[in-house]
C-alpha cells in the first residue's frame, strides 16, 4: 500500500490504494478504483464546466478579461480540492496525476483510473455547459486554449513546461514530508499559484496547465490549432519536476 497525505487544518486528507477486503470492512481495490473514478469525473467535468462558463460573454458588451478566467478557474480548483481532496487527492489534471505516480504515492492501475476519469469529466463538463447555454453565445473558440500568433510552436511549449513545472513543484512541496506541519489553506495556496500562473502567461498560450483543460473545449469547438503543447509539455513537467524535486530536495523518506 502506499499513501500521499495532506494535512489540512484539522483534516487528513489520504490516496490509499491496495487495500484488500477485512473483517473491518476495508474498500476492495475495485471499490477503490470507484470511488476515486467518481471523484476525478465529477471533480474534472465541474472545473471544466464553470471554469469555460467564464469564457463566455452572453449578452454583455463588456469585453471578458484575463480575471476572469484566472479567478474563476483559481477558486474553482479550491472549492474543488476541499470537496474531492480527501477522497481523491483532487488531480483533475493528468500532469499532476503523473508527478503522483513518479513520487511513488500512486501505482500504474490507479493512475490509469485517474486518466480515464479526467479526460471523460472534461468532455462531459464542457458538453453540460455548451447543453446549457444559448446557442448564440456559443463561440468557435470559445474556452481553447491556443497559442499566441506570434509565438512558434516550441515557445509555446516551453511557455507551457515552465508554468506546469511551477505547479508541481507545489505538487512536491506539500508531499514532502519536511511540510507535514505546514498543511494549513492548501486549497488556497493551489488558488494563489494557479491564479497567478493564469495571469503571466494565459497571454502567451491560454494558461492550460492541464491536457484535458484544453482538450474538453477542443472537442466541442473543433480547434485543434497547436493542440499538441498541451498535452506534450504538463506531461513532461510531471516526469521531469518530481524527478528533479526528489534528486536535489528531498532527503527524508516518502510516508
Amino acid at each position: 500500500m502506499t499513501m500521499s497525505e495532506f494535512t489540512n487544518n484539522d483534516a487528513t486528507i489520504k490516496v490509499e490504494e491496495g487495500k484488500d477486503t477485512d473483517s473491518n470492512g476495508s474498500k476492495t481495490d475495485v471499490g477503490r478504483y470507484l470511488e476515486v473514478f467518481g471523484a476525478e469525473l465529477v471533480g474534472t467535468g465541474v472545473l471544466l464546466c464553470i471554469g469555460c462558463a467564464s469564457c463566455i460573454a452572453g449578452d454583455d458588451d463588456k469585453p471578458i478579461t484575463d480575471f476572469h478566467s484566472a479567478l474563476t478557474f483559481g477558486f474553482t480548483v479550491s472549492a474543488i480540492i476541499c470537496i474531492f481532496g480527501h477522497i481523491s487527492a483532487a488531480h483533475l489534471n493528468p500532469a499532476v496525476t503523473v508527478a503522483f505516480y513518479v513520487l511513488g504515492h500512486i501505482n500504474v492501475p490507479m493512475m490509469l483510473v485517474y486518466f480515464i476519469a479526467q479526460i471523460m469529466g472534461a468532455i462531459m463538463g464542457v458538453g453540460v455547459l455548451v447543453l446549457l447555454t444559448p446557442e448564440g453565445w456559443i463561440k468557435s473558440d470559445m474556452c481553447v486554449t491556443r497559442p499566441h500568433d506570434n509565438l512558434t510552436g516550441y515557445q509555446a511549449a516551453g511557455i507551457e513546461f515552465v508554468a506546469t513545472m511551477a505547479l508541481i513543484f507545489l505538487v512536491c512541496g506539500l508531499s514532502d514530508p519536511r511540510c507535514a506541519a505546514r498543511q494549513d489553506s492548501v486549497p488556497l495556496k493551489f488558488a494563489a499559484l494557479l491564479i497567478a500562473l493564469s495571469l503571466a502567461v494565459g497571454k502567451y498560450t491560454g494558461a492550460s496547465l492541464n491536457p484535458v483543460r484544453s482538450l474538453g473545449p477542443a472537442i466541442w469547438t473543433g480547434n485543434w490549432n497547436q493542440h499538441w503543447v498541451y498535452w506534450v509539455s504538463p506531461l513532461s513537467a510531471g516526469i521531469v519536476t518530481p524527478l528533479f524535486y526528489t534528486t536535489c530536495f528531498l532527503r527524508g523518506g516518502q510516508s
